[in-house]
């Protein structure tokens, strides 16, 4: 989850001065819309990284309730964390 929030905040801070209107939203998920809006990412990127940071907030917000440690069983988050690799990849090339 931390890794999606960077990624979102360090391609907004690079593309802000280009499109201002990437600056109205101060949550994640709709920072992502915007970028995708913006054709700064696609769409089917934009789509992943909101599901797999939902799943993430999700599935760390009920460990919370439960009073366990906010921590993601790794195996259950393969295929999003191999998205959100892919996407690291593509920014810092």
């Amino acid at each position: 989850m931390i890794d999606i929030e960077f990624l979102v905040q360090y391609i907004i801070l690079l593309a802000a001065h280009r499109y201002p209107r990437i600056l109205k939203w101060t949550d994640n998920v709709r920072q992502i819309q915007a970028l995708a809006e913006a054709k700064i990412i696609g769409d089917d990127m934009a789509h992943r990284l909101r599901m797999a940071y939902l799943t993430y907030r999700s599935m760390a917000h009920r460990l919370s309730l439960q009073e366990k440690p906010p921590i993601v069983p790794a195996k259950e988050m393969k295929a999003f964390r191999r998205t959100i690799i892919r996407f690291w990849n593509r920014v810092f090339r």
